[in-house]
Formats: structure tokens, sequence, C-alpha cells
């Protein structure tokens, strides 16, 4: 198992994505549409066979009704994947199937849906190969009971509320050590102010009523409580589900509500080369990635009117869409920033009026040598895994970053290299925050790379009995490095308890080997400090490939 050291840096690309997805839906669709065209030229080949059996796992007795469902490994934008239903014998088949590489996926009302081959945390869903004419028997799925939570919403006068989303969530620790309510399972409560969540897998949970967010539906929004009455997340207890049972009488007192309010206004562009451009805007609140939920519909005009936002600091940001050939692309973007306290808001926000960060960025030791081709990258200090903006250094190192969101950012280098000192106008920002603003100008940033990472691996082992899907953990001992991007490392073990943690830079390590949870409290920031003498002290120099023995630590 190789280190997370990437992955909060590929889920949320937004800045850099964005403008990609529109021009890929574009040809994706014109490729289903290809594909739609010659399939009704093309014979088709010889279908193929695919059965098998759905089962409760817990008593093996069969589900009818089920659903199963063929996933191509070459999945057509907008095509349907072929499915079919079980009869009470828990049987279904699939009696003319395409042949193809599929993943096959089972659900059932009331059960947790599960892909084939999929029987724990260290297992993968198994491709299933059909050939022409092939006949496959077996597939079978065990599919475990769901969970649930009901209960009801009172407000502060004990009358229950209505209409408020209830939503049930794990609460999870982030590599920056921040702490955030998750995407859950939720519903809205009656008229008579009760609420039933189903569909949850085995776990403890954390429910919350009322959203943070838009609510352009009404006037108003409740603000988030979470269970029993707490308005902060650190302070509400957590609701254990067991598979297959209802956690009921979950009472939430206290939600208030709160009025909304609308920013409005029109976007200031250069003049189009083509009629046909479109705006995008979204609003975020100061400080939250940007959400994609909140694209306002004003496509062709350059006024705009975002509603049912709460009091609160926000950043708008406009996007103008431009035709390439068949395709769209983002021309340019604009910020503004806006503070409602009890009022609407109006706002002109003017397209080219990011800020930017220029500079020259190269090797260490290497001065001669610039890193042509180095793609640098400016990351929110309150969100790692979003990329604020990204430039690719020329043939001189220079690189020049632009349409940056306001916000505080480090700058980061994915892959081997990392940032070993980061100065911008003689003021150093290896560690400390840059702040940045509307149309903020750094022209004589210089950035030092080093490419002295360290290999960090072993086995976990209980006496002599290795342990399978546990948690590596390497804290750096230096409670600033802990904050920043890249620094904070975890991997898992395989089936045969190994690890292997890449890319780690060079410094003093706490090693700690936890079972895996839903919070992921290993990665807090007092998680290190509360468990000192559970600790393996490590010190990786410069290229030090290590070789470590660990025992489960026993955490608090």
């Amino acid at each position: 198992m190789v280190s997370t050291r990437l992955l909060p840096y590929t889920l949320l690309l937004f800045w850099v994505l964005y403008p990609l997805t529109l021009a890929a839906a574009s040809r994706q669709i014109q490729t289903a549409d290809q594909q739609d065209s010659s399939s009704q030229q093309v014979p088709t080949q010889s279908s193929a066979r695919i059965s098998g059996h759905v089962y409760r796992a817990d008593t093996g007795e069969p589900l009818s009704d089920a659903v199963v469902f063929l996933e191509p490994q070459e999945a057509v934008l907008h095509r349907a994947f072929p499915q079919a239903r079980t009869e009470p014998d828990g049987s279904f088949v699939f009696p003319e199937a395409a042949p193809g590489d599929y993943n096959i996926d089972a659900s059932a009302f009331g059960f947790l849906g599960k892909t084939y081959g999929v029987d724990g945390p260290q297992s993968r869903p198994k491709t299933v190969s059909l050939k022409p004419s092939q006949s496959i028997k077996g597939i079978d799925f065990r599919l475990d009971a769901a969970g649930a939570i009901s209960g009801s919403v009172y407000d502060d006068n004990g009358k229950p509320v209505v209409g408020v989303m209830v939503t049930a969530a794990h609460a999870e620790y982030r590599l920056d050590g921040s702490r955030h309510f998750g995407f859950g399972d939720g519903s809205s409560t009656d008229d008579d102010g009760n609420f039933y969540i189903s569909g949850l897998r085995p776990g403890s949970y954390y429910v919350r009523a009322g959203e943070e967010g838009r609510n352009p539906e009404h006037r108003f929004s409740y603000q988030p409580q979470y269970y029993p009455n707490a308005s902060l997340l650190d302070d509400a207890q957590r609701v254990q589900v067991t598979s297959g049972t209802e956690r009921s009488g979950i009472q939430i007192w206290g939600v208030k509500s709160e009025p909304t309010y609308t920013i409005s206004g029109k976007i200031i562009a250069p003049p189009a080369q083509t009629r046909k451009r479109r705006y995008d805007v979204t609003v975020n609140r100061s400080g939250d990635p940007p959400n994609l939920h909140s694209l306002n519909g004003n496509f062709a005009e350059t006024a705009f009117s975002l509603d049912g936002l709460p009091a609160g600091e926000y950043i708008v940001t406009a996007w103008a869409i431009d035709p390439v050939g068949d395709d769209w692309t983002v021309s340019g973007q604009g910020y503004s920033l806006v503070r409602i306290t009890d009022k609407d808001f109006e706002v002109n926000v003017n397209i080219g009026n990011g800020a930017e960060v220029r500079g020259k960025v190269g090797l260490e030791g290497s001065r001669n040598i610039p890193s042509a081709g180095v793609r640098v990258l400016f990351i929110p200090t309150d969100h790692p895994g979003v990329i604020g903006g990204s430039a690719v250094a020329d043939q001189e190192g220079d690189f020049d970053i632009r349409d940056i969101p306001p916000g505080h950012y480090r700058f980061f280098s994915m892959g081997a290299a990392y940032v070993k000192r980061a100065q911008c106008s003689g003021r150093d920002y290896t560690i400390e925050p840059i702040d940045v603003g509307v149309s903020t100008l750094l022209n004589d940033c210089e950035i030092t790379l080093a490419t002295d990472t360290a290999t960090v691996s072993g086995q976990v082992l209980d006496e002599i009995k290795p342990v399978p899907g546990w948690v590596v953990v390497a804290v750096p001992e230096s409670k600033a490095l802990r904050q920043m991007a890249g620094n904070m490392l975890t991997t898992q073990t395989d089936m045969n308890g190994r690890f292997k943690i890449i890319w780690a830079i060079p410094g003093d390590y706490l090693l700690f080997a936890v079972p895996p949870s839903d919070d992921r409290s290993y990665v807090a920031p007092d998680f290190a400090d509360r468990n000192q003498a559970e600790a393996n002290h490590l010190s990786l120099k410069p290229s030090a490939v290590e070789i470590v023995s660990l025992k489960p630590s026993n955490v608090r």
C-alpha cells in the first residue's frame, strides 16, 4: 500500500477541472450520439448470459425484487446500465448480455448495496469478462441489512419544526487537522416534526437538523443544530447504529430559523468575440471550497441574482465561458468579497480581477538548472484538498499563477518534489500562509524544491500475527508542520500487514499503527500529543529508505 499524501489533492480539483468538465461533457455527448448511430449499422455480436442469486447476509434467506446492475467498464454517457430483478428465490438472469467487461452491483430496499467481489475493507471489485455466447453462473451476493435513525425536531419553544432537513453523517478529520461534518443520508421532517433516515451502514453518526448554505426556495433557513441540543459539532453526541436496527426517539432541540438574503449584481467582462458566450455564477462562504450546487441559471446575461443566503461572508465567482469549436472553455473568471448582515447585497464582479502570483522555481543545489515543466500549486490552508491555482514553469523556471480566488494559501508541489523554501518580497512563506485578496499581485516569489524525499516501509505485527487493514500514521514532531499539506502521512496495511509510505519529507516523525475509524481521529491536531507513550520515533534523513516493524498502538 502507498501513502495517501496525494489523495486529498485529487478529490476537489475544482478550479483546475471545472473548465475541462464543460469540454469533456460536450465530447462525451457527441461520442454517445456517434456510438448510438454506429450501433444501428454494425451487426451485434452473439449475446451471452449472466446469472446468480441475492441473499440476506445474516440469515441466508433469498431476497426477492432486488435490483442487479451490469456496469460496463467502458460506460457511455446517458446510456442506462442493464438491470434485472430477482425472483422469489433470489435468482436473477441477464439472458442476452452484450459481451464485454463488467462490474456487477446489487441493491435492495432496506439493505446495503454491494459490488460483486467486495467483501471487506481490503477487497476490490471483481471484473467479470463476458465473451460471445458465454454463460456465467454463480454471481451471488449477500447483502447486509441497513440501519435507521428516527426522531423529532423542536424549536426554542418546544414546537415541532416542519420541513427541516435532518442529516446523519460521520464527522471526519482532514490531513490538515480540521474537522468537518461529512456528506450523509437525510430526510425532511413531516408535519409533526418527525424524521426517518434509512439505508445507514453500522457505525456512529452525528445527527444534524438544518443545513449550511443556500436555501433558494425560502426567505429563511434553519441554523445547524446537532443532537441533542448543540450548535457546535464538538458539543454534539453520536448515535450508534447497528445492522438491521432502528435507533428511534432521537430528539433535537433548539432549532432556530434565520432570514436569508439575495446577492445580485452584474458581471463586468471584456467584449465577447461571439454572441454565444455564457456566464456562470457561484457563491460559497469565505474559507469554504466552491459550491457546485450554487450555479446561477442566467447563462446568457451579465445580470445575476443568487437568493436564499443567510448572513455571513461570501466569495462570489463569475465564469465567462466561450465556445471553442464544438466545445466550451472558461475564458476568464472574476471574484467579489461580500459580507451580508441584515439586507440584500448588490455587487459588480469584474472578470479578470483574480490574484496573480509570479516567480521562479528551482531545484535545491542546482542554481543553474531551472525546474522547467514543474507544476507549482497554490493550496488553500483551510481546504488543502482544493487547488486555488497552478502553473507550469517554463524553460527558465518562471511561473505565473493567475485567477486565484481570495483566501489564505501555501505553495505546494506534487509527487516526489516538495517545497523546501518559499519567499515572496523577501518574506519567508515556507510555513507561514500567504493572504491574497481581489487583484493582489505578488511578482517576485522564489520557490526552492527538493527531491530528497524518504521512503518508509515495514509490517504491523501483533506478536507474530500480521495485522491487515490498519492505518499507519506518520505525524511530524513539529506542530507547525502538521498543519501543512503533504506533511501528515497515512497509509493502510495490506492482507499481510505490510505498508509503504513514499515521498516523505525528511524530518522527525511519530509513527502509529491504529485501526481504521469513520472520523479519522488519528489525524486530529492533538492525537500525537495524547498518545506520545504509544509513538514510535523515527528520524528520516534525506533520500533515506527505512524499514520498520510496528505493533498495534493502544491509542485513545
